[in-house]
């Protein structure tokens, strides 16, 4: 192993968790080869709750709840069942 790669994996031995599956992902994208890894709950909990924080920054907070959103597309179909009324 060269210095180059001992260093990246001291680099990499002290980040994070959540870093750390940052760097693995940009990886498995560069090389094009996608490892599939399970997440603990825990692991997926705190991805969640980052996904939601980065789409409530990108597109603020969203208004319409999984109910309304269902039942806009109950009236939808039931619309284009009669014909589009």
């Amino acid at each position: 192993m060269n210095t180059l790669e001992q260093e990246i994996i001291e680099k990499f031995r002290s980040l994070d968790e959540s870093s750390k599956r940052r760097v693995r992902l940009q990886i498995e994208h560069e090389t094009g080869k996608a490892a599939i890894t399970p997440m603990s709950v825990e692991e997926w909990l705190e991805w969640a709750r980052g996904f939601g924080n980065y789409v409530q920054e990108k597109y603020g907070r969203l208004s319409a709840s999984s109910a309304d959103l269902l039942n806009e597309a109950r009236e939808e179909r039931l619309d284009d069942l009669m014909g589009g009324r």
